[in-house]
């Protein structure tokens, strides 16, 4: 009998498509390994407490799962939950665990994580009244000078962990430009922001009047450049 390779292609390449479709398949089903790396979040944090300390480097899991779930695993999927509860004041350590961690597909599993623990350190957040100072800038027009600066409200509530609110004396506003002037002028001016931990209860702009007048004989000729003003 004659060979005829063509007899039957349809078939033929149906049966090499299937072929190639289940290898892919199992492959896609084999269990294989990953390091990501993850974030740490905090459920239900006390309000009256902030972490302000944690220990340095990167949370690293090691998960094993479908090869075809860990090629679209994204780093920023993935976090490890710790409980409120776990959140004290003062200097601790957290021990972490599988069932910690979050984002994860269904069918991926978690082998291992590095560290196994956190170094933490929590304060209580603590509110005080600081007084606001001016920051002005520029120079004002020749024979001129700044008298006085007043600020409405001379005074701001901020919030923060106990350690920091407590080195804190001043709040400032952003800088107020008096370039060329030669009269009194009212601004309003946003507080200067003093960092992700500290943060002003109402940070409301500030009313600031800058009060300009002639400069006595000499006054104002040797102007330095940007200075605060009280």
């Amino acid at each position: 009998m004659a060979f005829r390779p063509w007899n039957n292609l349809g078939l033929k390449l149906f049966a090499l498509l299937a072929a190639l479709l289940l290898w892919a398949l199992v492959m896609g089903e084999q269990g294989v390994e990953r390091m990501v790396s993850a974030r740490v979040e905090f459920s239900d944090l006390p309000r009256d407490l902030v972490l302000v300390a944690r220990s340095n480097g990167t949370l690293l899991l090691r998960v094993r799962g479908p090869k075809r779930l860990l090629g679209g695993l994204a780093v920023d999927e993935v976090g490890v939950s710790l409980a409120a509860r776990e959140v004290r004041e003062g200097a601790f350590v957290v021990s972490l665990a599988p069932a910690d961690v979050l984002g994860l597909p269904r069918g991926v599993e978690v082998v291992e994580i590095s560290p196994r623990s956190l170094r933490l350190q929590a304060e209580v957040i603590v509110r005080r009244d600081v007084e606001i100072r001016p920051r002005i800038e520029g120079t004002p027009g020749p024979g001129f000078v700044v008298r006085r600066v007043r600020l409405d409200p001379g005074a701001v509530q901020i919030a923060g962990p106990r350690s920091e609110v407590g080195r804190i004396v001043q709040a400032y506003t952003l800088p107020v430009s008096v370039e060329g002037r030669t009269a009194s002028f009212s601004a309003r001016a946003a507080l200067e922001p003093m960092g992700q931990q500290v943060q002003f209860v109402n940070g409301m702009p500030i009313h600031v009047s800058v009060d300009i007048g002639p400069g006595q004989s000499g006054e104002g000729r040797d102007d330095r450049g940007p200075r605060p003003a009280g």
